[in-house]
C-alpha cells in the first residue's frame, strides 16, 4: 500500500525479469519493455541469428499444371480404358505412352488416382474384389465363343479385357475352365508344348485389336 509512503521520492529502478526489462517509475506502476532475446543475445554475442533463405523449387515461377488435362477430360478416360484393355496398369508407363503417343502430360501420381476414380485395377486386385458370379460368367462367355476349344487361358484372358475391361488372373481362368470342362481343358490350352520327339507343337496365335488408334 502507497498511502503510507506520501512525502517519498523514489528514483526509477530498472530490473530485467524473465528476459524483459521493467522500468519501476514509482510504488503503484511500471512500463515494461520488450525486448527480442534473439536482439539481446545477438548485441552481446555479435552471433547472427538471421533465418536462412528458404529453397525455392520453382525458381522460373512456371505453373507445372498448366497441361495437365481436366479430371472430367472424356479422351483421357479413354485412352486409359484402353491402356486396360491392353493390359497395361503401370502409372510410370501410361504416364509416358500418353505424353508419346497423344502429347497429354499427366504426372504418374495423376494417372493413379484417375485410375481408382475410374474403378481401374490390375488383375489381382479385380479378381479379389469382383463377385464370383460375375467372374465365372466372364470365363463362360468367352469358352462359348470357342466350341472347337482352341482357346487356353491366357487368350481367354485378354479376350474378356478387350471386350469388358476387366482383368482376371490367369491362374483364376485356368482353375474355371478346368472346372467347367475338365475333359476339354486340354485341347483348349494351346501353349507351345513339346511333344515326345523335342518337336514344338504349332499352335495359333489370335491378334486382338485395339479399340482406339
Amino acid at each position: 500500500d502507497s498511502r503510507g509512503l506520501k512525502g517519498f521520492n523514489y528514483l526509477p529502478v530498472i530490473a530485467h525479469v524473465d528476459g524483459a526489462t521493467c522500468i519501476l517509475a514509482g510504488a503503484s506502476q511500471f512500463v515494461v519493455v520488450l525486448f527480442q532475446r534473439s536482439y539481446v543475445s545477438r548485441s552481446m554475442s555479435g552471433a547472427s541469428t538471421e533465418t536462412p533463405p528458404k529453397h525455392n523449387r520453382n525458381p522460373t515461377g512456371r505453373n507445372q499444371y498448366k497441361d495437365c488435362p481436366p479430371k472430367n477430360d472424356n479422351r483421357v478416360t479413354e485412352l486409359l480404358y484402353d491402356y486396360q484393355r491392353r493390359d497395361i496398369f503401370d502409372k510410370k508407363k501410361i504416364s509416358q505412352l500418353l505424353y508419346d503417343e497423344h502429347g497429354i502430360k499427366l504426372s504418374e501420381s495423376s494417372v493413379a488416382r484417375r485410375r481408382r476414380a475410374l474403378g481401374l485395377y490390375a488383375s489381382g486386385v479385380t479378381t479379389r474384389q469382383l463377385p464370383e458370379t460375375i467372374k465365372r460368367q466372364l470365363v463362360l462367355t468367352q469358352m462359348s465363343k470357342d466350341p472347337e476349344k482352341k482357346l487356353g487361358p491366357r487368350m481367354i484372358k485378354q479376350l474378356i479385357a478387350r471386350d469388358t475391361g476387366i482383368h482376371l488372373t490367369r491362374d483364376y481362368i485356368r482353375t474355371e475352365m478346368m472346372r467347367q470342362d475338365p475333359e476339354g481343358f486340354a485341347s483348349r490350352d494351346i501353349s507351345v508344348k513339346k511333344t515326345n520327339d523335342g518337336g514344338s507343337m504349332i499352335h495359333t496365335m489370335v491378334v486382338l485389336p485395339t479399340s482406339i488408334s
